[in-house]
């Protein structure tokens, strides 16, 4: 298994890459920009470990993470990134949304576009499997089905009133 860890060098992040390395025998390249809250001594226990890459970069960066997607061609990517300290929240707000809006989005896409591309091949190639229908076919059967069965839902929906789920009665909360 190689799985990309995004702020591998933070306190959170050096755990989790060295219990991956070192605990389940995975392959772990690690993306970090390296900033205050960060530093590679934290990993130095697996810098000689098979498997193990560091790629210094920044996540806000698309360039940087399709690369690294690229050249790792990770099964599976772990978020870690966070700059979540209230006294850096408060100083430098653009850069927690930068960091914690804009590069989770960029890691998102990259991993959709790689995957796209790179998991269809190899379930096509190795497995011998394709898909048999395309994004607007499949929601179209999906849609019929449940039209055709209704044996299926009219339980679920018999104790349903119909209301929105999940909404918080603010007068419960003492909050008007």
């Amino acid at each position: 298994m190689r799985i990309i860890v995004n702020r591998g060098a933070g306190f959170i992040g050096s755990a989790v890459v060295r219990h991956l390395i070192l605990d389940k025998g995975y392959e772990v390249p690690k993306v970090d920009k390296l900033t205050y809250a960060t530093t590679k001594t934290s990993v130095k226990v697996v810098d000689n470990q098979k498997g193990y890459r560091f790629l210094k970069a920044y996540i806000c960066g698309r360039a940087a993470v399709a690369e690294a997607f690229a050249s790792f061609a990770p099964d599976r990517v772990m978020h870690l990134e966070a700059e979540s300290h209230v006294d850096r929240l408060i100083t430098g707000a653009k850069e927690f949304v930068d960091t914690n809006v804009i590069g989770i989005f960029d890691i998102l896409e990259c991993a959709r576009q790689f995957w796209a591309g790179h998991c269809a091949t190899k379930l096509e190639t190795e497995l011998g499997w394709k898909a048999q229908e395309n994004f607007d076919s499949g929601i179209e059967k999906t849609v019929r089905w449940y039209l055709d069965n209704e044996w299926w839902w009219a339980p679920l929906r018999s104790g349903y009133s119909g209301s929105r789920l999940g909404l918080v009665d603010a007068a419960k909360l003492g909050v008007a």
